[in-house]
C-alpha cells in the first residue's frame, strides 16, 4: 500500500471552503465626458493586508486623490476601505489601477484591465465607445489544471452534494482528492521551472546555454522537487500549506546559477533570478484573486445604443465579475452610446427655417418683378 494513503490530511475542508470565499472587494465607476474624457473612482473594501499586497499595483498619488476609512461590517468586524480618484484624457486611461509597474516586473504580472474610450464627434451627435479587457491570467497554462491529477468522482466534494455521502464514502473520496492534489502541486513547480528557463532565454536570445546544460538543469530541478516531495512527513500533512516555494527556493536558484553561468557575464543569471521572484509574485497575485470580485460602473452621455451586460442602476451600466472568471480567458466590457445636441439640432432647425423663408420671400420678389406691367388706365384710354 502506498504509505501516502494513509496520511491523515489536515485542512481539507478549510481549503474547499476557502475556494469559495470571499476577501476584497474592487470597484470602479467611471463617468465619461461629452470630450473623452473620464473621471474614474476605484474602491477596494476588504482586509487592509490584502489590499496592501502587493502595495505597488494599487493607486497613488500624485495620479489620484486618496482617501482611506474603517467601518465595521454587520458581525462588527473592521473592513478597510481605499477610495482613489482621478480624471483621465481619453488617450491616457490607465491599464491598472496602479498606473505603472513595479521596477523589472512584467507586466503580465500586475493585473492588467487596459480600458479604451472612442468618442467620434459629428456636428450633430456623439457617439461613445467603451472598453475595458480584464486581462487572462492564464492560470492552467502555467500552472497546469488540477483535475488532470484529481480523479473526476471526487468533483462531488465541491458541488455542494457531499452531504448525501457516508462518512466512509467522504474519507475515501478526500484521502483521493488530497494525493491528486499534492502530485498536481508537485506538477505545478516543474512547470514553472521550465517557464523560468523559458523566459529567461526569450529575455537573451543571443545568450542561448547548451542543450546539454538545459536538459541537465530541468533535470536537476525536478529530481530536486522529487526529493522534497518524497520527504514530506506521511502521518500529517496541512492542505493548506502548498507553497513550497521557500524551501524550494534556495537550490532552485543554486541549480539555476551553476547551469547558467557563462565566463564574464553574469546576464543569464541575474534574469533568471528577477524571472524567478517574478512568476512568485504572479502566484501571489492570482492566489488573491480567488476570492476577490470585481464591479464596473460607466456613464457614458446621451442614451444606451448597446452593451454586454443586463444591468443599469439610474442609468449607469453595471459589471460583476469574480476574479476566477479570468483565471484561463480574457472578459471583455463594451457599451456603446448616442449623445445628441439639441442647441445645435435646434439652431439648424431654426437656420434652415430661415433659409426656406427666406428664399421664399426672394422668390416672391423676382415673380414680381417679373410680372408684365399693369396697362394704363385714366382719361384718354380705353379700357
Amino acid at each position: 500500500m502506498d504509505p501516502r494513503s494513509r496520511i491523515r490530511f489536515l485542512g481539507l475542508a478549510v481549503l474547499l471552503l476557502g475556494i469559495f470565499s470571499g476577501c476584497v472587494e474592487h470597484r470602479y465607476l467611471y463617468r465619461f465626458n461629452l470630450d473623452g474624457s473620464a473621471e474614474l473612482t476605484y474602491t477596494a473594501r476588504g482586509d487592509s493586508a490584502d489590499i496592501h499586497d502587493p502595495a505597488y499595483s494599487l493607486p497613488e498619488a500624485p495620479f489620484y486623490a486618496i482617501n482611506t476609512w474603517t467601518e465595521l461590517d454587520t458581525a462588527g468586524n473592521p473592513v478597510y476601505n481605499y477610495e482613489a480618484k482621478a480624471r483621465f484624457s481619453p488617450d491616457s486611461l490607465p491599464s491598472n489601477p496602479g498606473l505603472r509597474e513595479a521596477a523589472g516586473v512584467s507586466p503580465s504580472i500586475l493585473l492588467q484591465h487596459p480600458t479604451t474610450m472612442r468618442p467620434i464627434h459629428l456636428y450633430f451627435l456623439s457617439i461613445f465607445r467603451y472598453e475595458q479587457t480584464f486581462e487572462s491570467r492564464r492560470r492552467t497554462t502555467l500552472e497546469g489544471d488540477r483535475w488532470d491529477y484529481i480523479p473526476a468522482e471526487c468533483k462531488v466534494l465541491e458541488s455542494g452534494k457531499d452531504s448525501l455521502l457516508s462518512a466512509e464514502e467522504r474519507e475515501a473520496l478526500e484521502q483521493k482528492y488530497a494525493a491528486g492534489l499534492l502530485a498536481w502541486n508537485a506538477g505545478r513547480y516543474k512547470l514553472r521551472f521550465r517557464e523560468i528557463l523559458d523566459t529567461t532565454l526569450a529575455r537573451h536570445p543571443d545568450k542561448m546555454p547548451s542543450r546539454e546544460r538545459l536538459e541537465g538543469a530541468i533535470q536537476q530541478l525536478e529530481a530536486m522537487l522529487d526529493s522534497y516531495y518524497a520527504a514530506l512527513p506521511v502521518v500529517e500533512l496541512d492542505l493548506v500549506k502548498l507553497e513550497w516555494w521557500d524551501a524550494l527556493e534556495p537550490e532552485v536558484h543554486r541549480i539555476l546559477l551553476e547551469n547558467l553561468n557563462q565566463i564574464g557575464d553574469t546576464s543569464l543569471q541575474v534574469a533568471a533570478l528577477q524571472v524567478s521572484d517574478m512568476l512568485e509574485l504572479r502566484r501571489q497575485v492570482d492566489e488573491d484573486l480567488v476570492d476577490e470580485s470585481f464591479t464596473v460602473q460607466v456613464d457614458l452621455p446621451g442614451r444606451v445604443l448597446r452593451s454586454n451586460t443586463n444591468t443599469m442602476e439610474k442609468g449607469v451600466l453595471q459589471w460583476r465579475i469574480l476574479g476566477q472568471d479570468f483565471e484561463d480567458q480574457d472578459v471583455v466590457l463594451a457599451a456603446s452610446s448616442l449623445y445628441l445636441y439639441p442647441a445645435r439640432i435646434f439652431g439648424a432647425f431654426v437656420l434652415i427655417a430661415a433659409l426656406i423663408i427666406g428664399l421664399k420671400a426672394r422668390r416672391r420678389t423676382e415673380e414680381t418683378a417679373n410680372l408684365p406691367p399693369p396697362p394704363p388706365t385714366g382719361p384718354g384710354h380705353r379700357g
